[in-house]
């Protein structure tokens, strides 16, 4: 078994229940962000959720969500490089607007994570991501 998969399930196991219910509520509640984000301009909640996963590698939440609400409400973010391109690309409808053309934008073989991600944060319950963040 992959060293992750196997730490992933032993943190998993010493859980509470309501701490499994605080992590299954966790994409909710990034869906909903991306919502409220998406309120007032000509956006789906998908696009926002599709830019926010685009700039999501090695980034923090907190990090990540400032940098895609400064690009939806400001047209620009505090980074650069091929995350910010894809962000924007997806912001600009070049990959559609909603969950399954949004997730043409990751590949499969060299983004399953952020693909994955993104697909959790639109609601797909079959869509994992083990995050290194859970190593912190």
């Amino acid at each position: 078994m992959d060293k992750l998969v196997a730490l992933a399930l032993q943190v998993y196991a010493r859980a509470t229940p309501r701490q499994v219910a605080q992590g299954q509520g966790w994409y909710h509640r990034a869906y909903l962000e991306c919502t409220r984000l998406a309120m007032g301009t000509d956006l789906t909640p998908e696009q926002v959720a599709g830019a926010l996963s685009a700039l999501s590698p090695r980034t923090p939440y907190d990090r990540n969500l400032e940098l895609v609400r400064d690009l939806v409400l400001k047209g620009d973010c505090r980074t650069t490089g091929a995350r910010k391109e894809k962000a924007v690309d997806i912001l600009m409808g070049a990959y559609g607007t909603d969950i399954d053309s949004i997730t043409q934008a990751f590949d499969p073989h060299t983004a399953p994570k952020t693909r994955a991600f993104f697909r959790a944060i639109c609601g797909d319950t079959e869509a994992i991501t083990i995050d290194g963040h859970m190593l912190d």
